[in-house]
């Protein structure tokens, strides 16, 4: 029973930093995006071990629109380095009209009626 709570597995969604201005696939506006990562993880009590199936995806301000990015290009951009992102980069997974409620903090959904995250315990 000791063993039970040291490990974990557990999914991430990090969110690395803003992007500048470019244009939005769904939108078609020049606006600023959010860079995410998303993977999962193997940690022994709070210590990642193990991290696998990383994707990197972005999130229109305008639009809200979400569309994922090449793995190559989302670790350049991660490390700091000056990559241009095209709209050829851009593979949008969620439109305005498919977006749930979803928690600014975690990014995890959420139902409409919460008013704490249920996954982190951020106010809504």
């Amino acid at each position: 029973m000791f063993f039970i709570g040291i490990f974990g597995m557990e999914t991430k969604n990090k969110e690395i930093k803003r992007l500048s201005p470019m244009m939005c696939k769904h939108c078609r506006e020049t606006v600023a995006f959010h860079l995410f990562k998303h993977y999962h993880q193997f940690h022994f009590f709070f210590i990642p071990l193990l991290k696998w199936k990383m994707n990197y995806y972005i999130v229109c301000e305008s639009c809200q629109s979400i569309a994922t990015i090449p793995v190559e290009k989302g670790k350049a951009l991660e490390m700091g380095e000056a990559v241009e992102l095209t709209l050829w980069d851009q593979d949008i997974i969620e439109e305005p009209s498919q977006i749930k409620k979803r928690c600014s903090n975690c990014q995890e959904v959420v139902d409409s009626t919460y008013q704490y995250c249920p996954h982190c315990g951020n106010h809504l």
